[in-house]
């Protein structure tokens, strides 16, 4: 499995068995762990010039062995390149949906039949706690404790902090020391440098998607 799923396992409550995430930036935000899974295996390229021009193309179109990050590939692998916010957005369609779909399967996540005013809802038990709670624990570690980060945790804390998430993983009165920590991990030893430097530029991309639906946002209210 990929970033998309340890985002989804960490970002649902295990109590009220809602998704954290605000639901306006979900395409974004989903699409970005798929575009760093990418990066990560010389799948995609990231172009960046300073941060607001950013684009993404495709290296490698052969099919990925995990079905959701091969979809996603699969809606940029007409050749073009793309602005990053329309890159992570076409690659986090259904995003949510086919997280949810693959924890389930893989018995980790249980759904829920649950109706508010008979509307259907979207919940999700956690039953991998334990899965949950070390990896959680692992990314706590590395922000707070100075804990190294790896090719797991990396990328993922990359996400957190380029979509500002880290929330989900640390309290308020930790934030500060975690934005700083994450910004340093993201320059970190946890990759090669190759890896490393596409990483970067995966975030810079995630950065720019993140900052449109903001903008667009503030000017409608």
């Amino acid at each position: 499995m990929g970033i998309a799923t340890d985002l989804i396992l960490i970002a649902t409550d295990p109590n009220s068995h809602k998704l954290q995430i605000n639901s306006a930036s979900n395409d974004a935000i989903l699409g970005g762990a798929h575009l760093l899974d990418l990066v990560k295996e010389g799948r995609v390229g990231v172009e960046a010039h300073g941060k607001k021009k950013v684009k993404v193309f495709v290296v490698d179109g052969a099919p990925v062995p995990d079905p959701e990050i091969d979809a996603a590939l699969d809606r940029i692998r007409d050749g073009k390149k793309r602005r990053a916010a329309d890159a992570v957005t076409r690659m986090g369609k259904n995003g949510i949906k086919n997280a949810y779909r693959r924890l389930c399967e893989n018995g980790q996540m249980r759904a829920l039949d649950e109706k508010f005013l008979g509307f259907a809802l979207q919940r999700h038990e956690v039953v991998d706690m334990a899965g949950r709670e070390e990896l959680r624990a692992r990314v706590r570690a590395s922000l707070l404790q100075g804990q190294p980060a790896d090719e797991r945790t990396g990328p993922l804390i990359g996400l957190l902090h380029a979509s500002d998430q880290l929330k989900l993983v640390v309290d308020k009165h930790e934030r500060k020391q975690a934005k700083a920590a994450a910004e340093k991990i993201s320059e970190g030893d946890w990759a090669s440098a190759g890896v490393k430097d596409a990483i970067a530029g995966a975030q810079a991309a995630l950065m720019v998607a993140m900052i449109a639906p903001a903008a667009a946002a503030s000017a409608s209210s």
